[in-house]
């Protein structure tokens, strides 16, 4: 079997977590928020597409109320193929530093 592509990654936290992570991954990395359906749970989130794709989604858990309740997970990096967008990070609230991604 061939791995064609990731089909998602879930991201579980506490709501101010999930709204920081999806100002981010819009703001910053260029993902589109898009359809998500309504599950039974009654789990709220975002589900965030490249292109057609869901590829992120951002799931708040009710157990967690802050920062530091979150389990401590996560990745080493996240590798996406950009071009430099330095206007994106400059002046963006998440802290992220104004610098240009290098493709390889």
């Amino acid at each position: 079997m061939t791995v064609l592509r990731i089909g998602h990654v879930n991201l579980r936290g506490p709501a101010d977590l999930i709204e920081q992570l999806r100002s981010f991954y819009v703001d910053i990395i260029g993902l589109r928020e898009g359809p998500r359906p309504t599950f039974r749970s009654g789990s709220s989130g975002y589900w965030l597409y490249a292109g057609e794709h869901d590829v992120i989604h951002l799931s708040v858990d009710p157990r967690r109320t802050t920062f530091a309740d979150a389990p401590h997970a996560g990745f080493g990096h996240f590798a996406p193929a950009l071009r430099p967008r330095r206007s994106r990070t400059s002046s963006h609230p998440s802290g992220c530093a104004g610098r240009e991604i290098h493709h390889r």
